[in-house]
């Protein structure tokens, strides 16, 4: 999984006979590439790096090589790779903003809802006036996930924040 782009592509050939080219297949929109390759001489083998910036999604790629004798042979299997570049979406639900605790100490649940396009949703923590006050790693996405604080008279700010498995907060 790839958390940020650009991406490197890399794939060694090795041939007993003249490299021709490569190509570069991918479900990525319009990105296959051809790449000509040099006489690597007899019995090589080499490097190769192709650099894209693809958009978050889960592709499949694989590469198809041809040698001067007219031969061709694609990887043995075919590679998938998750670009995920965004944070999980986050909705506050309650306690709506400008709420406020009025007697000497009640319970309040703060109800929010997640979710993300790419990964799952790792864990969501509470932020109470700046600092964490409880996590929650069993998230079900798209469903009112609740926290539970007994709040004493005052005023509060709060917001969540969820990280991913790509690590994004």
């Amino acid at each position: 999984n790839i958390s940020s782009v650009p991406v490197d592509f890399n794939f060694t050939v090795y041939d007993d006979y003249n490299m021709s080219n490569c190509t570069f297949y991918t479900n990525i929109s319009s990105l296959n590439q051809t790449i000509n390759i040099t006489y690597m001489g007899t019995n090589n083998s080499k490097l190769y790096n192709i650099t894209l910036s693809p958009p978050d999604g889960l592709y499949v790629w694989n590469i198809l090589c041809f040698d001067n004798a007219t031969k061709a042979d694609w990887y043995n299997t075919n590679s998938t790779i998750l670009i995920d570049t965004n944070a999980p979406l986050i909705y506050l639900e309650s306690p709506s903003d400008g709420y406020s605790v009025s007697s000497d100490s009640i319970s309040i649940t703060f109800n929010y809802n997640t979710t993300d396009n790419h990964s799952d949703v790792n864990n969501c923590s509470l932020i109470l006036n700046n600092l964490i006050d409880q996590t929650n790693s069993t998230i079900t996405e798209s469903t009112t996930q609740t926290f539970t604080k007994t709040l004493s008279v005052g005023s509060y700010t709060w917001q969540v924040n969820c990280t991913d498995y790509q690590a994004h907060i």
